[in-house]
């Protein structure tokens, strides 16, 4: 994240952002001294806002991953996805591979990528199937998982944020290494994984997942 932007964060929006937040739980389960994939619930634009303000002695190293028709209005896009240094995809044309090379490089360099793996905003009582790139990543880079769950009283516009302990899939990148790409065992063992932090996330925001 570009630096002038976190200065402008933290003297503009913080104090705002900070009005809708009961309560931030786990901030210790964040580890300093290493890089991390964030996997969180998403309800609604705000929910990026909480994200770096809950992580934010780490905003330098931060990257979020965004769908470029994400953001419409007055501020477009491209200027926002720049200072937060968002990866942009489309989801009518996204092309996989190459969006998870970028991201791969982006952890490679010990900084921070942050995820939505229900694919959209969603304020449903209960998650939807998670898209398991989150989990093709993880397996890819090695790097740990921290499932954040965002939970929002009905009429109410605080939100409790609570972060989970870091998801390690050190044996699963074993048997993932070893597996074709295109067999069903690849594609299994990324569903298992991503049902794996959908649940988390259910336990953390309260909300269920029925998949």
């Amino acid at each position: 994240m570009k630096r002038s932007f976190i200065y402008f964060l933290r003297i503009f929006i913080f104090p705002f952002i900070k009005s809708h937040i009961k309560e931030i739980d786990g901030k210790e389960n964040l580890p300093e001294e290493k890089n991390f994939i964030i996997a969180s619930n998403h309800q609604s634009h705000i929910d990026s806002w909480l994200i770096m303000y809950a992580l934010n002695e780490m905003l330098k190293k931060v990257h979020f991953l965004g769908a470029k028709e994400g953001i419409s209005g007055l501020i477009k896009f491209s200027t926002l996805y720049y200072f937060t240094d968002t990866v942009a995809f489309d989801r009518k044309h996204v092309k996989r591979e190459k969006v998870l090379r970028k991201l791969e490089g982006i952890l490679e360099k010990g900084r921070i990528v942050i995820i939505y793996p229900e694919g959209n905003s969603n304020a449903k009582a209960e998650l939807l199937k998670g898209k398991t790139g989150v989990a093709e990543l993880a397996l890819k880079t090695g790097k740990p998982v921290i499932p954040i769950g965002i939970n929002r009283k009905e009429k109410s516009p605080q939100r409790t944020i609570r972060i989970g302990k870091p998801m390690d899939f050190a044996k699963e990148k074993e048997l993932f290494d070893r597996t074709n790409q295109e067999s069903e065992e690849y594609h299994f063992i990324l569903r298992e994984v991503t049902d794996r932090i959908m649940r988390e996330i259910s336990e953390l925001c309260k909300k269920p997942y029925n998949y």
